[in-house]
């Protein structure tokens, strides 16, 4: 009697692959290289066929620059990177059919490093380098066939201080300084822009520095330049005409780069400016009050004229005193009736503006009937 038995074969290698660098690449200047770590092990149960790739796509900003490790062998097209080891036979020599190219379980294989170059500027905070394990041998537990692993990137820091002149007068020009400086450790190479904000009442008329183009949009001045080494300076300066804002305007701006930052704190900064209205200037009130011309202020203010009348001293009963104002186009005249001696005041006054302050002038006049 011939007896038949069945057995279930599993062939399922749990490839592990874990990525990891070193201490010194947790954070790269950028146009610097960093190195990637792979380590490769098989947790069983069953051999894992050769051959055995690491595969990924590296993330923009990054390049493959070299593959090493005992038996791998590497290459790159474009972004996506792969490296390849086929298992060696043992030591000892053994018949061929014996031989199958595989990973035990429980073998690690030879470390795999990917060396990395890294653009400049380096405009992201960190890059993650990824990478997927494989073989030819089936692989139910897929979720540790890929890890990552990010290589940080020095940031840049730039800061910014402005300063305004003490005062102006309203329609005058005001001109700020503006001082963005790199007072990080590396070099930004990206572009940067300041954003000027001007106060409501102003208008852009230049915006001028070594390296800077400047140009407006309403009240936003935006300035760009190519990116300053560490440890330097540059000034932008912004000239604008001031037609409103007494008695003080207050500019702000900031400052941004297309390089990687994590400091914006001392990224904005303002100014305040005193702005002085113009006095108004007219002719002086005449000697006598009997005629006195309304007009307007040297300024174009039109002057509105006011009279106020009172004895200079209480009569006797029955003494009277008084003016008599009459008022034709711009001429004011006074006429004093009664008996006794009057104090007339004449008050002239214009309105202000923007521009200008209001204009008052008094005289004081004692008239005798």
């Amino acid at each position: 009697m011939v007896r038949e038995a069945f057995v279930d074969v599993i062939n399922d290698a749990d490839l592990e692959l874990t990525a990891s660098h070193a201490a010194a690449y947790d954070q790269v200047d950028p146009g610097a290289q960093a190195v990637v770590d792979f380590a490769v092990k098989n947790n069983g149960p069953s051999g894992a066929s050769g051959p055995i790739t690491v595969k990924g796509s590296l993330p923009t900003g990054t390049s493959f620059v070299t593959g090493s490790g005992d038996g791998w062998t590497c290459s790159a097209v474009g972004q996506d990177v792969e490296c390849s080891l086929t298992p060696q036979p043992p030591a000892a020599p053994q018949p061929a059919f014996v031989f199958l190219p595989v990973v035990p379980p429980g073998e690690e294989l030879a470390k795999l490093s990917w060396t990395l170059g890294t653009v400049r500027p380096g405009t992201v905070a960190s890059y993650p380098i990824s990478a997927t394990v494989a073989s030819d041998t089936d692989d139910s537990k897929p979720a540790n066939n890929t890890s990552t692993t990010p290589i940080g990137v020095t940031p840049v820091d730039l800061a910014l201080a402005k300063s305004a002149p003490s005062a102006v007068n309203v329609g005058d020009k005001a001109v700020w300084n503006l001082g963005v400086s790199n007072v990080g450790t590396i070099d930004d190479a990206a572009k940067i822009t300041v954003v000027d904000t001007l106060p409501t009442g102003s208008t852009f008329v230049s915006g001028t520095g070594d390296g800077w183009t400047c140009s407006a949009a309403g009240q936003k001045v935006t300035c760009t330049r190519d990116g300053l080494v560490k440890g330097v300076a540059s000034t932008v300066l912004i000239t604008a005409k001031v037609k409103s804002g007494a008695p003080r305007v207050t500019n702000q701006a900031t400052v941004s780069t297309l390089s990687y930052e994590s400091n914006t704190a001392n990224n904005s900064a303002s100014a305040d400016l005193r702005v002085r209205r113009i006095e108004q200037t007219a002719k002086a009130l005449p000697a006598s009050p009997a005629r006195v011309k309304s007009g307007k202020t040297d300024q174009g203010k039109r002057l509105t004229t006011r009279v106020l009348c009172r004895p200079v001293k209480a009569g006797a009963l029955g003494e009277v005193a008084y003016c008599k104002v009459t008022r034709k186009g711009d001429v004011v005249k006074v006429t004093v009736l009664g008996s006794r001696k009057v104090k007339v005041t004449v008050i002239q006054t214009a309105k202000g503006g923007d521009k200008y302050k209001p204009f008052v002038q008094r005289r004081t006049y004692i008239v005798k009937p």
